[in-house]
């Protein structure tokens, strides 16, 4: 097998993998596992090579790329699965290997007959995406024109060095994205009708270039632009007063849904998984967003089966669910990551114990999830269309929830309706339309 290992930021490294992209124009396909940092560099390089005069497409290609994913054992292996899969059904002539799992993945390709297989650095993602741009000379931004929304990315890396986190180890140290840089790819991306834009990083609520921090930028970004804006995931020391204040002030311009990640309610797990708040802190963060907004839409990451959970533990857990009224979660088990401080830790709880916690949280999920949908019957709501078919439309609320449109709608069009629940789904009664960004009703 020929195989290249890009682990430094030389360009001369780089120039071998460049030239065959810049050589090529034809078709490619781009698969992306994880979090929605990679789905943000994938849509990048997407618009680079569109820009170039390649063609997305989903069947035999001349190059492919996988962004992988290594925040669980399961996702790294899903990321050698869906690699080998996509290699014998495409059967590309370049593949580039990319995104947290890249260089832990080399080891299952020993076998594999196929050449021209590139493997790059998590670190030296940015990089590569830099120097593809630079090698290919186009004007680009992070969207494709295939979506409505599109993900831009402020921020990678991560300082902070949670027990069971791999991806600080990977993505290396913080660093933001200049401001600047920033709104100019926000101007592209208004420019060519982006209806909505997601604020994308490893640790977003770091955010820092110069004298910018998140809530400045959002600030910026709400002043300039007509798109709405929502954040990805946060974490709950992150979330400050004062931006709170700022998401607030931007009125319908900011969709009122956080995603905060919590992991456990259990101050003892909190403080062995390295994390720096305790449950009562975390549900102090949660009342202070509720009393600010009048509406707000609260999703969570949770983990189940860290070392030494014990069923007490479990039930602060639950607890904190509960007392947060998060609509959403996000439930995963602990996993070993090598080079981790979790990896050592002897206490490992019995996988049977691991599941019937892990279907616990998954069952009060989706009930927690129906709840919400509940109350917002009767709710008017901002939905962004972006699926249509002959007879109805398929977007999204500024709540992060899917509703249906009894008519049908161009997409990008944002819809004011009256939201119905019905058996678990939210359908409405559309009242006003524009093809325009909702304009803020609060500033």
């Amino acid at each position: 097998m020929k195989a290249m290992i890009i682990k430094n930021r030389s360009k001369l490294e780089m120039k071998p993998l460049l030239l065959n992209l810049k050589k090529k124009r034809g078709n490619f396909y781009i698969h992306t596992l994880g979090c929605k940092v990679n789905q943000a560099e994938s849509e990048k390089i997407a618009s680079i090579l569109i820009a170039y005069g390649y063609e997305f497409e989903r069947k035999p290609c001349d190059v492919l790329f996988l962004n992988t994913c290594a925040v669980t054992s399961e996702a790294e292996s899903k990321s050698r699965k869906v690699l080998h899969r996509l290699i014998r059904e495409l059967q590309p002539e370049y593949v580039y290997i990319i995104g947290c799992a890249s260089e832990l993945v080399i080891e299952s390709f020993a076998g594999l007959r196929k050449e021209n297989i590139f493997f790059v650095s998590p670190s030296l993602k940015s990089d590569f995406i830099r120097n593809l741009e630079d090698a290919l000379r186009v004007e680009s931004s992070f969207y494709t024109g295939r979506r409505t929304r599109a993900f831009l990315k402020i921020q990678d890396g991560c300082n902070r060095k949670c027990a069971y986190c791999i991806v600080p180890l990977l993505r290396g140290k913080e660093n933001s994205v200049s401001f600047k840089e920033v709104l100019k790819e926000a101007e592209k991306l208004e420019n060519e009708g982006v209806k909505e834009i997601v604020l994308t990083g490893v640790h977003l609520g770091r955010y820092a270039f110069d004298d910018c921090d998140l809530s400045l930028l959002l600030k910026m970004l709400g002043q300039r632009f007509n798109f709405r804006i929502r954040l990805s995931s946060i974490d709950v020391e992150d979330v400050t007063d004062r931006l709170i204040r700022t998401a607030y002030e931007l009125g319908e311009r900011f969709c009122p849904h956080f995603h905060i990640p919590v992991q456990s309610g259990s101050d003892r797990i909190l403080k062995a998984m390295r994390r720096t708040y305790t449950g009562s802190y975390f549900l102090k963060r949660i009342e202070l967003i509720r009393k600010v907004f009048d509406n707000v839409a609260l999703s969570t990451d949770v983990m189940v089966g860290f070392p030494g959970e014990d069923e007490s533990d479990f039930q602060k857990t639950v607890y904190l669910i509960n007392e947060a009224k998060f609509m959403r979660l996000h439930v995963f088990h602990f996993s070993k990551r090598p080079g981790t401080e979790a990896e050592k830790m002897t206490e490992i709880i019995p996988f049977s114990i691991v599941k019937k916690r892990e279907k616990h949280l998954l069952n009060l999920s989706k009930k927690i999830e129906d709840d919400f949908k509940r109350e917002l019957d009767g709710r008017r709501l901002n939905v962004l269309i972006e699926k249509t078919t002959g007879t109805s439309s398929l977007g999204r609320s500024e709540y992060y929830i899917d509703v249906v449109c009894p008519l049908s709608l161009s997409r990008g069009t944002i819809v004011k309706l009256k939201a119905k629940y019905n058996n678990g789904t939210i359908v409405g009664e559309v009242e006003s339309c524009s093809q325009k960004s909702v304009s803020s009703a609060k500033s």
